[in-house]
């Protein structure tokens, strides 16, 4: 299965912030994502003064946010005070989501990047929190940053794509294999054979069982022969429950996701192990729309 030109990331990122310790994780992985393609990164804070669209907002308390919001973005300006092709930017909407999705439309392609939800306890993404609201509906590609990622190495050496054989991971894995090209990493696709096939397939006895497996592995195999200019590539085979065996690789640095294939054309929609893994994430995740 060639890979090709089923979706090419973007080269410019969006970090969302607000001033906090997630919102400086959020920056710190959109800058190393934006360094090693070499593009402009955006870093922007959001304000809500009022739903967009009200009359007879006073022009003072209006500009007493934006002032607030454009504070929140000190940090990161001192941070990348020497990094060219960046820009700090204001943005209004009816809350943190709209006011990110308002300015994606306008830049879009492009990257964008959030960090765990500060309300949460030990880094956890909260259902309905504001990270969960960006990524779901965003135009293009959205990568999350666990808690503390600014604090680490910061380094992208192993990008790892979960495969299910679907339309989707097609464009997961050609926005991997374009991951691992720009940080020089080792790209691995994994695809893991959940227990609840197995106890089906097992059921025809040792020989069907083995089949399935065994086609498992051709397929990955496949995969890996249609990917071109990554030196290091490795393909893995796993049993078990996606959600855990995904959460608890080892040695990867940022996880590829599909989007699910529904809802609108080219918007990233989480499903069930998406949802799952990115309310727990403890590494770097890329989700990527579909279509």
């Amino acid at each position: 299965m060639s890979t090709d030109a089923s979706f090419t990331l973007p080269g410019f990122v969006i970090a969302g912030t607000d001033g906090e310790p997630t919102g400086d994780d959020a920056v710190a992985l959109a800058a190393t994502l934006a360094d090693a393609s070499g593009g402009p990164l955006e870093v922007v804070s959001v304000y809500a003064a009022a739903p967009v669209g009200w009359a007879g907002i006073p022009a003072s308390y209006d500009e007493m946010f934006r002032e607030d919001a454009d504070k929140r973005l000190n940090g990161a300006r001192k941070a990348l005070a020497d990094r060219p092709d960046t820009t700090f930017t204001v943005v209004r909407g009816g809350s943190p989501s709209d006011g990110l999705h308002r300015l994606l439309e306008e830049r879009d392609p492009a990257i964008v990047v959030v960090g765990s939800s500060r309300t949460s306890t030990f880094g956890r993404i909260v259902a309905g929190s504001v990270t969960e609201q960006v990524i779901h509906a965003a135009p293009d590609a959205v990568a999350v940053a666990p808690r503390g990622w600014s604090e680490g190495e910061r380094r992208i050496g192993a990008v790892a794509v979960a495969h299910n054989r679907s339309e989707q991971s097609r464009h997961a894995i050609a926005a991997g294999a374009e991951l691992a090209r720009r940080h020089g990493a080792t790209l691995k696709i994994l695809h893991v054979i959940d227990q609840h096939t197995l106890r089906y397939v097992d059921m025809g006895g040792p020989a069907e069982g083995e089949r399935f497996r065994q086609g498992a592995r051709q397929d990955l195999s496949e995969v890996v022969g249609g990917i071109a200019d990554i030196e290091s590539i490795e393909f893995e085979v796993h049993e078990g429950d996606p959600v855990s065996v995904l959460r608890g690789l080892e040695g990867v640095d940022v996880l590829v996701l599909a989007s699910r294939n529904h809802g609108p054309l080219r918007r990233v929609m989480l499903g069930s192990v998406s949802a799952k893994l990115v309310r727990d994430a403890s590494t770097p995740l890329l989700i990527v729309p579909a279509g």
